[in-house]
This record gives C-alpha cells, sequence and structure tokens, in this order.
C-alpha cells in the first residue's frame, strides 16, 4: 500500500507568500503617490510659497499702477542692450575715440554687406555714391553725401561713423535697433567701397594679381573677360 507524500516542500512557498504581498501594496501605494495627481502635502512649511498669488504676463494686475503691468525698476535695460550715452554735441571728441571691436575678415564684411543692403543702401546707393533708389524714384529728395569723400575716409574714425549710424544725422533716421555688431560690419564694408573707389597703386596691383590667378572669376558668359 502507496501512502501519498507530505507535501511540507511548499510551506515556505505559502510562508513567503504574505511578505510578498504585503510588498506589493506597499509598492503601489508610493506608485499612487507619485503620480502627479495630488495636488496638496500631508506637510507645508512654507504655505505663502506654495499657494502664492501670481500673474501671467498681461493679465490684470492689482498690485500695478496701471493695472496691467508692473512698472520697472528706474534703469532697468533688456538683457544684451548696450547703453549709447554719447551725444552729438560730444561725438567729435567721444565718439571719436571709439574702436571697432570687430576685424574687417571675410565673414564681418559679408555681414556688412548683408546689413548694409537692408538698411543703407535705399539711399547711399550699392557703390556708396548716395543715388540709391529712394533718392533717385523721390524728386527733390536731398542726396545723402558720398561714402568715400575725403571727410569721410580721411577724418571720420570708425566710432564717428558709428555714432551717426546709432543717432542718426539730418534725414537719416537713427539705426539704434540694428545689433550694434552688425553696425560695426556695415562700418568695415563702407571702408571696403571706399578703398574700392579711391584704390592705391598697390591695390590695383593686387587686384591684377587676383585676376591673374583666378581667371575664371572674370570671364563673362561668352567666355571673355
Amino acid at each position: 500500500m502507496k501512502f501519498a507524500k507530505s507535501n511540507n516542500s511548499m510551506r515556505p512557498a505559502r510562508q513567503a507568500f504574505p511578505l510578498v504581498l504585503l510588498a506589493a501594496l506597499v509598492a503601489g501605494g508610493m506608485l499612487t503617490g507619485c503620480d502627479g495627481r495630488r495636488e496638496t502635502r500631508e506637510v507645508l512649511n512654507m504655505p505663502d510659497m506654495h499657494f502664492q498669488q501670481s500673474f501671467k504676463p498681461q493679465e490684470p494686475n492689482p498690485w500695478a499702477e496701471n493695472g496691467t503691468m508692473m512698472t520697472p525698476p528706474e534703469g532697468t535695460v533688456p538683457i544684451g542692450f548696450q547703453p549709447y550715452t554719447i551725444g552729438d554735441l560730444e561725438a567729435d571728441e567721444l565718439a571719436s575715440k571709439l574702436q571697432n571691436p570687430l576685424e574687417p575678415t571675410e565673414d564681418v564684411l559679408r555681414v556688412g554687406r548683408k546689413y548694409y543692403g537692408v538698411f543703407c543702401i535705399g539711399c547711399h546707393g550699392e557703390t556708396g555714391n548716395g543715388m540709391g533708389n529712394v533718392v533717385t524714384v523721390n524728386a527733390g529728395m536731398p542726396i545723402p553725401p558720398s561714402l568715400y569723400s575725403e571727410k569721410l575716409r580721411s577724418e571720420w574714425t570708425d566710432g564717428r561713423i558709428f555714432h551717426v549710424i546709432t543717432r542718426g544725422q539730418g534725414n537719416m533716421p537713427p539705426y539704434d535697433r540694428i545689433d550694434p555688431d552688425k553696425r560695426w560690419a556695415i562700418i568695415h564694408y563702407v571702408r571696403s567701397l571706399q578703398r574700392a573707389a579711391t584704390p592705391t597703386e598697390e591695390d590695383l596691383q593686387m587686384v591684377e594679381g587676383f585676376k591673374t590667378e583666378n581667371p575664371e572669376l572674370f570671364r563673362n558668359q561668352d567666355g571673355k573677360e
């Protein structure tokens, strides 16, 4: 006669089951508390900071004087803004001492040419001779002075030109909305126009050497120079 074997080997598993179930319930409770749906905490050390009254931009604000926006403190400037404080009466003395922080590299001249074409070419013309479309189309429009006059080439420093771009002069409005680095780049491009209009013997020799080394750049569609 055979007897059934004892099932003692299952006892450790049955004894461990309550511990596993308890651990699962605890873990489930922790996950439920971290699901982002709970809006309050059991203990708040600084409730005023947690439940503060705040206002979105442009939203009515009873704490503001005009009811819509807080007035910035005196002297506040936008991030990245560089105030320019030199007036016209001080231009010859102070602005003339300003140094162009940029080197006339190819990239800088490319930037200068781009923004000259955006802001300056309309009046000053493509070559800087003052015969832009704004002048030629509008009869009676005063012709701006040539950018490669003796005064601008020999007497006016980069800082003096920077002042005129920033503050404006005569019929020319101020262009302080242009980033300062772009204004300096425009000045370098203006200097290149001046040099092209009044080349030295050395400049002409350099151009001839460049043409000899790169003849393909100076041929037209027919293959002729």
